[in-house]
């Protein structure tokens, strides 16, 4: 099993509509400085993909065999309308996701039509479910994350001869997460801010910053990288400050097109 990173940014990626700071200013005449929302290909005999945003045209390489939907954010969820007839016109495409984004799926327009047009079979899997693949398996579990569409959160542990749990999105380290984490060979989680002040209203719309993670994970345990970096994150320059503190801390910052070989 392998995990290449496909995205790393916040829904919002980098450059952020608009954003005139300079990290945005510069992504937008060079484009290796470019970061779409977090997301993952996964191998093993099948592919998946992990989550769609609308730029998922730029980060599917290849065919994928399913999807697999942690939650119904915007950055990784509306892309699914890419599969449509509009584009891809995929034909059963399986989706893995909670049950409550399934009937989500299945009862709100314009997502709908990819049923009644049999672009997509949803599959619903459980805290307690498997999608099992010819070279190993994936294991979602509930993560705690703000829910305003009632469709619930997961986490995602692949397993081949090693483990990765990944966690793009939660809004607090709780101990059911931790104890996974801590199992786990790789964690790629959630570092949507270093800090806690980066941008106004941040109270409402919770993620543990950096800063505090690093004092929360089990970083001599387990191999610890974070993802899902906003636009105001400073740990996207590798030079920053934060950056450094990140990498004395033993932890790092997923990039992309990094892979991760689990055997």
């Amino acid at each position: 099993m392998e995990i290449h990173v496909r995205g790393t940014a916040q829904d919002g990626g980098v450059p952020h509509l608009g954003c005139s700071c300079s990290r945005c200013t510069d992504a937008r005449s060079d484009r290796t400085a470019v970061r779409y929302p977090a997301s993952l290909r996964v191998d093993a005999g099948q592919s998946l993909l992990v989550d769609a945003s609308m730029d998922v045209r730029h980060q599917v390489v290849g065919d994928v065999d399913g999807v697999v939907f942690t939650h119904a954010h915007l950055g990784h969820f509306p892309g699914i309308l890419q599969f449509g007839r509009e584009v891809l016109d995929a034909d059963a495409l399986p989706v893995y996701c909670t049950e409550g984004l399934a009937e989500f799926v299945r009862t709100n327009q314009p997502f709908t039509k990819l049923v009644s047009n049999g672009n997509v079979d949803l599959t619903p899997v459980g805290a307690d479910g498997t999608i099992d693949l010819p070279k190993g398996e994936v294991r979602p579990f509930p993560v705690p994350h703000r829910d305003e569409f009632g469709t619930g959160t997961l986490g995602l542990e692949f397993r081949g001869s090693r483990s990765l749990v990944y966690v793009p999105d939660i809004d607090d380290w709780d101990d059911r997460t931790l104890a996974r984490i801590e199992a786990a060979d790789i964690a790629v989680l959630d570092g949507t801010f270093w800090g806690t002040d980066e941008v106004s209203g941040q109270a409402d719309v919770p993620h543990p910053p950096i800063e505090e993670s690093l004092a929360a994970l089990p970083l001599s345990e387990t191999d610890v990288y974070f993802t899902h970096l906003n636009h105001t994150n400073p740990v996207l320059d590798a030079d920053s400050p934060e950056s450094a503190t990140l990498r004395e801390a033993g932890a790092g910052v997923v990039e992309p097109g990094q892979r991760f070989d689990l055997g």
